[in-house]
């Protein structure tokens, strides 16, 4: 890892901007300043969760490795850019909601993943110990297994509601609902492990929050 993650976390949320700012550069939208408070107050709120006291307690400090921790935040700046496009065109490209479509778009994703990026794995298994991208392949235990299955299901049923989400609403909508995912994950671990919520991981949650309900007020463009 060469970024840590709250850091991580942080700057891939930041995505909602970069759809706040496509959308009305290719004119899907204008300029609200309701909107962009909305946009930055959820951030803010991110912010102040990841950076709580106790917040990621798994892992919140980068390993040292060949790539820097700054190159690491690019390149999830850059993950964020692109999938911040990525939104924006589904909503492009299906401007009316259609289940099959919308189906159809989710299976040739699938279809596209099995056969052009799963041969990367043989790819990554090849590149040399020192290199930051080098991933030695192996198959997961039977307990990681069921886990993985489980991650994948989960993977499907979120693609298909996602880009059913994008037509139903807006990618900001979308984008800035997803950061719901953050106060999500602390009652998650609040009940499923007994972790503790600290009183600035509940403020920076009610900032996300109220940021999503006024993104949500104002309606489709």
């Amino acid at each position: 890892s060469s970024t840590s993650v709250a850091d991580g976390t942080i700057i891939f949320n930041s995505m909602s901007i970069f759809v706040f700012l496509m959308e009305w550069l290719l004119g899907k939208s204008r300029i609200s300043a309701l909107k962009g408070f909305a946009v930055l107050l959820s951030l803010l709120g991110v912010v102040v969760v990841e950076y709580a006291p106790a917040a990621n307690s798994v892992s919140t400090a980068s390993q040292a490795g060949c790539l820097s921790q700054t190159g690491g935040n690019l390149l999830v700046l850059l993950a964020a850019l692109l999938y911040a496009l990525y939104q924006v065109k589904i909503d492009m490209s299906m401007p009316c909601l259609d289940a099959v479509t919308t189906n159809a778009f989710v299976a040739i994703q699938g279809l596209t993943t099995l056969v052009l990026l799963w041969p990367g794995i043989y790819l990554l298994n090849q590149l040399p110990a020192w290199c930051f991208a080098a991933e030695a392949f192996q198959l997961p235990q039977s307990d990681a297994a069921r886990g993985v299955l489980l991650s994948g299901l989960l993977a499907f049923a979120f693609n298909v509601f996602f880009c059913l989400a994008l037509v139903l609403t807006s990618p900001l909508k979308v984008s800035v609902g997803c950061m719901l995912s953050v106060p999500c994950s602390l009652v998650a671990d609040a009940l499923l492990h007994g972790d503790s919520i600290s009183s600035s991981a509940f403020f920076g949650s009610g900032l996300v929050i109220v940021g999503f309900l006024m993104i949500t007020l104002q309606g489709n463009p």
